[in-house]
């Protein structure tokens, strides 16, 4: 999956190896709420902790987000290159602007999450994650941790 990425966003990609068991993938990667706690007066304050509106994609939703990837003009992948996560879940439009803490915290740099704005978290095993952001229409970054 590395190299299909690598082929589909060529003009961001990096890549930096960096030795971590699960008990780290789950605890400070996948859990995004983790942020303001682990990070406090660091990163951020555990006052600015919140609820993470979560919601599990059924296999539909699934296809549907990476129909929206695809689509995207930086992508090269065709209906042959489809994967799609074992699991795999979404910040709503219009609540990922004021929970998302990469946006909260404007991680992005942007300054600009608005009601548009989606956030998704997918896993694909054995140990491949994905967060896929759209802080606005037209916008969107892929975080890829292999």
């Amino acid at each position: 999956m590395l190299q299909q990425w690598e082929k589909e966003y060529p003009q961001s990609a990096y890549q930096r190896e960096i030795p971590y068991g699960y008990e780290l993938l789950a605890e400070n990667v996948i859990d995004m709420s983790h942020l303001p706690f682990s990070h406090h007066e660091v990163l951020s304050s555990r006052d600015n902790g919140v609820h993470l509106p979560f919601k599990m994609l059924s296999l539909d939703e699934k296809e549907q987000v990476w129909e929206k990837e695809r689509s995207s003009i930086y992508s090269n992948a065709t209906e042959s290159d489809k994967v799609l996560p074992a699991y795999q879940v979404e910040i709503k439009q219009g609540k990922a602007q004021f929970s998302d803490p990469i946006f909260t915290y404007n991680l992005m740099g942007t300054h600009e999450a608005d009601e548009n704005s989606t956030s998704h978290l997918g896993f694909y095993p054995p140990s491949h994650i994905r967060y896929h952001r759209t802080p606005k229409s037209g916008l969107s970054s892929n975080t890829e941790l292999f």
